[in-house]
């Protein structure tokens, strides 16, 4: 059995089991609107308004229709209504256009794919026809020019090498008739005394006007001379033109003191 909630604001339907209500009827509340109303046993809602009805009234005292008339209209239009779904297959129809819009779909992919492999695939080809041998050229000139950094870096790392050698060929010469005592004092001792090539071109630089480079070069009295004159300019200048001979005078004084350290050791160490 079906009933509704009174409240016009509400209109909640319940259904109840027809058993289970007494004969002098019950009160329910609303789950919705919390309103308390009463139901009869047998007792439904107006087939055309909704509006709860017991069981002995004949007609809604709402909307006036009498419920035997109302349900014998309502089963003449039934009988009068067409049996739509027995007539028509839905099933089958959507089927039917399902496979009809796949068949157009893929027909018309097959069309797009096939007019752009035909427009494109020659532009395509032309365009890495064009750009393979500017880029093999390209790779080609890369690796040439790598290949000619490596060498030029070779000659320059032996050029390097060979005048590293030259310098210590001196050192080399004299350690020659040595033995290995007086090679361990030898080495130590030049370590001590022995100038930095690159030590001695940055002070020529930055500092030639002052002396620095002659200070380096144990020369003091001429690096005395260049600091007292400095307000002249004139030691600036001369730094300048030293600046190219510096490496020249340390590998001098550095073959000179070897020279002097190797003599030292061979008298004093047998």
């Amino acid at each position: 059995m079906k009933t509704q909630c009174p409240n016009p604001e509400c209109k909640k339907v319940y259904q109840f089991d027809d058993s289970k209500i007494p004969e002098a009827g019950i009160f329910v509340k609303c789950t919705n609107c919390n309103i308390l109303f009463s139901i009869n046993k047998s007792s439904g809602i107006c087939p055309k308004c909704s509006h709860n009805r017991k069981t002995n009234d004949l007609e809604c005292s709402k909307c006036g229709i009498i419920y035997e008339k109302y349900k014998d209209n309502l089963d003449t239009k039934k009988e009068k209504e067409p049996k739509f779904q027995e007539t028509f297959n839905w099933e089958a129809t959507n089927e039917k256009e399902y496979r009809d819009f796949k068949m157009k779909w893929e027909a018309a992919i097959e069309k797009v794919y096939r007019d752009f492999k035909l427009k494109w695939k020659p532009a395509i080809e032309k365009a890495y026809g064009d750009f393979k041998p500017k880029w093999e050229a390209a790779i080609e000139k890369s690796n040439r020019d790598i290949k000619e950094n490596n060498e030029i870096r070779k000659k320059a790392s032996e050029k390097a090498s060979e005048k590293a050698k030259q310098r210590d060929y001196t050192e080399l010469i004299l350690m020659r008739d040595m033995n290995d005592s007086q090679k361990m004092v030898f080495q130590s001792e030049m370590n001590k005394v022995r100038l930095n090539r690159t030590t001695g071109f940055l002070l020529n630089l930055f500092l030639g006007g002052f002396g620095a480079h002659h200070f380096y070069m144990r020369k003091v009295g001429l690096g005395v001379i260049y600091a007292l004159f400095i307000w002249t300019f004139i030691p600036c200048f001369i730094a300048l033109i030293e600046l190219f001979f510096i490496m020249k005078k340390i590998d001098a004084y550095n073959d000179e003191k070897a020279k002097e350290m190797a003599a030292k050791v061979l008298n004093t160490i047998k």
